[in-house]
């Protein structure tokens, strides 16, 4: 189970990364 919440963190936390991004561009 610890795996599986990871494995959804990762890709939640790559979504605000690029959108944070596209904000500071």
């Amino acid at each position: 189970p610890a795996e599986e919440a990871a494995a959804e963190e990762a890709p939640a936390e790559e979504a605000p990364a690029e959108e944070g991004s596209s904000e500071e561009s």
